[in-house]
């Protein structure tokens, strides 16, 4: 007998197979986005930090500091279009990006310190 194709039963444990790769990889590249979305957070973070440090630094060395608000006034907040955010103002605010939310305290600054976002 010469066979020159699949059987059924081959073809449905192919396609059994295939199913599962499937519903495993899409679970693990969820993860990976919600891990990416979490990281991209955290990096928000970081930057508002450096953008306070650089513009408290700026203020010191010339002399310039007066108070938080006049500080905060000069930070730009704008972390690019995937980020968003809601209720911003001097003490924080909600950070999102990509349905991920924090919600971003913001500790002001002083004198001897500068503002540091948490």
């Amino acid at each position: 007998m010469n066979s020159k194709g699949f059987t059924l039963v081959e073809l449905t444990a192919v396609m059994v197979i295939v199913g599962v790769m499937f519903a495993v990889a899409r679970k693990h590249y969820i993860d990976i986005e919600t891990t990416a979305s979490f990281t991209a957070i955290n990096s928000g973070i970081t930057e508002l930090n450096s953008r306070e440090n650089l513009t408290w630094i700026k203020l010191k060395i010339n002399n310039n500091y007066t108070d938080d608000p006049v500080l905060y006034g000069m930070v730009d907040t704008s972390l690019g279009v995937k980020y968003t955010w809601s209720g911003l103002n001097i003490s924080g605010g909600t950070l999102t990006f990509n349905k991920i939310s924090h919600g971003a305290i913001r500790i002001p600054s002083a004198k001897e310190q500068p503002a540091r976002w948490l």
